[in-house]
């Protein structure tokens, strides 16, 4: 029987340490080969390739200085061989690029390929697709459509960075597959990075996407200088308003409750929201990170006459971070159906966002939550 190739796609903070904490796991079964190939995408660093640049240095100094990259980690520029060898996927892209990567990898893909998504966010399908423009799916569902593969996902309370310094974490997978998900776990695993499994994998990925508009109205809640009672309750109407999302918007589902109290679910949460929020990220920091920096920067004073992305501008170009832009495409979807005022704090975050009301009314906005009924 021939080996199983693991491949990881995706050359940011946490692709990086997945590549790396893959490739020491591999070495302990004998149905993988001791090798993982690793998708770096075309861009540069320093007016040089960042794929030479890794090769050369052993480092991925533009999203995950700092990190030695193992002798076990090959590094390849060419998607397309990458995904026609993999066995195993280990997918960790940004939403802005899944629709682009997943084009290029549907035409080599293996039909028996374990497809394992990390991606967090919600992506708008291609024109040409039968779904329509205002639509909006999770990447799982736009990776099946594309690729007719059902991947497993992968959410929880890990950042990249302690995952490298071997922080003890957890995370939850989730999979209609036990097979699938066993596999998965085997593959992840370490003393000090623990993973559970539940078919609820509707929620799992939902709770790693709409915490992201979470992280923003932390933000928001810390520039207004509105103290821990505050932010407190915009972890519980948060949390409301997911679990909401996830039984009405995916009734058909076996969405459950309970998967919240998971990794993916208030782990993740409190762990975005304990971040500071008044501290400039670094390379290598979770998006969190990014999400909380901007809620705060959107509600000071002196960042009032500038726009969203003129404040993302002002402090990394090659950045940008994801909650506005998962509570835009939020807002767009239950605008269309009339919904949002059942969904207060996700409106509240897009219209400070976009400017349509200032961060005052945050507090206002969220007076007569439907959570107070």
């Amino acid at each position: 029987m021939s080996l199983k190739q693991v491949c990881v796609l995706g050359c940011g903070a946490l692709g990086t340490v997945l590549a790396n904490l893959v490739a020491n796991n591999v070495s302990k079964f004998p149905e993988y080969k001791p090798t993982v190939m690793w998708y770096v995408r075309s861009e540069e660093f320093s007016k040089q390739r960042l794929v030479d640049v890794i090769k050369n240095n052993k480092e991925n100094p533009k999203y995950a200085p700092g990190i030695s990259i193992s002798d076990k980690v090959i590094v390849c520029d060419d998607a397309s061989s990458v995904t026609a060898a993999a066995d195993v996927i280990l997918f960790a892209y940004a939403t802005r690029h899944v629709n682009e990567i997943l084009e290029v990898m549907k035409q080599h893909m293996k039909k028996s390929v374990l497809f394992v998504s990390f991606s967090k966010g919600l992506v708008v399908p291609e024109p040409n697709s039968q779904a329509q423009q205002k639509d909006i799916c999770l990447v799982s569902e736009e990776i099946q459509r594309v690729t007719g593969i059902e991947p497993v996902v992968v959410s929880g309370a890990m950042t990249a960075k302690g995952l490298d310094k071997a922080e003890l974490c957890e995370a939850t997978i989730g999979s209609r597959s036990k097979e699938a998900a066993d596999e998965v776990k085997r593959l992840l695993e370490t003393e000090y990075l623990s993973l559970t499994w539940t078919t609820d994998v509707i929620t799992v990925e939902l709770c790693g996407a709409l915490k992201n508009i979470l992280s923003v109205a932390a933000g928001i809640v810390d520039g207004l200088n509105l103290g821990a009672n505050t932010k407190s309750a915009i972890i519980r109407l948060g949390l409301y308003e997911i679990d909401q999302y996830c039984h009405s918007m995916y009734a058909k589902y076996d969405t459950r409750q309970s998967t919240l109290l998971e990794s993916c679910g208030i782990s993740e949460l409190f762990k975005c929201i304990l971040c500071q929020s008044d501290a400039m990220p670094q390379l290598g920091d979770d998006w969190d990170v990014f999400n909380l920096l901007i809620g705060r920067m959107m509600s000071e004073p002196q960042y009032a006459g500038m726009t969203l992305e003129q404040i993302q501008q002002s402090f990394n170009p090659d950045y940008v971070a994801s909650g506005p832009d998962t509570a835009k495409k939020i807002h767009a979807q239950l605008n269309s159906l009339h919904l949002c005022e059942m969904y207060p704090l996700f409106t509240a975050v897009h219209l400070i966002c976009s400017r349509i009301v200032p961060a005052t009314m945050l507090i206002p906005m969220l007076r007569h939550h439907p959570a107070h009924r």
